[in-house]
């Protein structure tokens, strides 16, 4: 067995339609590895909603713009969770906003606008929430439990991949837990002697050990998403 893999390899080692946790202790340690798997499970007739608490709308959609692996941001919704003091969607372009991070009601709702407006044209929508760590900080353990899973089951028959990113430093292990209970399998993500390191938990023949990350040229800067 190779002891590097490769963005598309995690892709593939979970369902088509799994909610997949991604662990690491900060956002330096994950870097882009949610976008880069976002932008592995996209293809050409799919579509994507980002959920972002810490860049603004127009930031995301920059980003993947500039990727290579993105199919296409036509093909892309943001729900803007960002504070800020006027909000406004902008559903030509696909932009709906709630007031802030731990706004959950205006988040499903925002969320729902999203798949609805791309379940017209493509019949898969993946999602990327940039970091449950964000509303975390700013509620309560239970609320937030559940928020996510209705988030996890918002997408409906459309659903594709999503990936939920958590940042164990401030995050609280018995969160980490129940996240993961949710979640239909998990990416854990360190650092060692400078390289980035993966372990995946989901199904009992899933191997318990970790590999080397391939290295992969990223259009994503992480300054920005946490």
């Amino acid at each position: 067995m190779s002891r590097i893999k490769q963005i598309d390899e995690l892709r593939a080692a979970f369902p088509a339609d799994a909610s997949v946790l991604v662990t690491g202790t900060c956002p330096e340690t994950v870097g882009s590895l949610h976008h880069e798997l976002l932008c592995s499970a996209v293809d050409d007739d799919e579509g994507a909603v980002v959920v972002t608490t810490e860049d603004t709308a127009d930031g995301v959609r920059r980003r993947f713009d500039r990727s290579r692996r993105f199919a296409s941001t036509s093909g892309l919704a943001v729900v803007d969770g960002t504070p800020k003091d006027r909000r406004h969607a902008e559903p030509d372009r696909n932009v709906w906003k709630t007031s802030s991070p731990v706004d959950f009601s205006g988040a499903m709702l925002a969320l729902r606008r999203g798949y609805e407006s791309l379940a017209v044209e493509y019949d898969t929508v993946h999602l990327l929430f940039d970091t449950l760590t964000t509303p975390l900080v700013g509620a309560d353990s239970s609320t937030l439990m559940r928020f996510a899973h209705q988030v996890m089951l918002e997408g409906g028959s459309t659903a594709g991949l999503q990936l939920f990113p958590v940042f164990t430093n401030v995050t609280a292990t018995s969160d980490v837990t129940k996240l993961k209970h949710l979640s239909e399998g998990m990416i854990e993500v360190r650092k060692r002697g400078g390289k980035r390191q993966v372990r995946l938990r989901g199904s009992p023949e899933t191997p318990a050990e970790w590999f080397d990350l391939a290295e992969y040229d990223s259009a994503f800067d992480i300054r920005g998403f946490v």
